[in-house]
């Protein structure tokens, strides 16, 4: 996996050269685009998948539902602020198809991603489905199972 990564970094830096010097500062920039939404998203997950601690209340309710659904909800809200931002042609140091290229970098990942999903989904419907991980019962950390 090293050589693997190793490789497809060198590929990746040399395709962001050849279009431009600045694309690369603008896919460092990007990187927190893609932070903010995949931290907002395991935020609401992290609610969900608690949800039947509600009935637990107090520390329970605060430490596994409410703070993770407002910490991810404050990031998503972040991810669209930010998306805006990155958006205007003039932000970061290049501007491609008249977005800015932090915008086109960070959004064009995050839909890469998606179709790259989309298309494991169809040659392993298992792995989404959940079938695949062993099930087990969930114990939060400081309790005994």
């Amino acid at each position: 996996s090293t050589i693997g990564m190793g490789i497809a970094s060198i590929v990746f830096y040399v395709a962001l050269s050849l279009i431009s010097d600045n694309l690369l500062a603008d896919s460092i920039a990007s990187v927190g685009l893609m932070i903010a939404f995949y931290y907002g998203l395991t935020g609401i997950a992290c609610a969900w998948y608690f949800r039947s601690y509600l009935t637990r209340g107090g520390k329970d309710v605060w430490t596994k539902c409410i703070v993770p659904l407002l910490g991810g909800f404050l990031l998503i809200a972040m991810f669209g602020y930010a998306s805006w931002l990155y958006w205007q042609p003039d932000y970061g140091n290049t501007t491609l198809f008249g977005i800015g290229g932090v915008f086109v970098v960070g959004i064009g990942a995050l839909i890469v991603g998606l179709v790259l999903m989309v298309v494991y989904s169809f040659i392993a419907p298992a792995f989404f489905k959940g079938e695949t991980l062993e099930k087990q019962k969930a114990v939060p950390l400081g309790e005994t199972s």
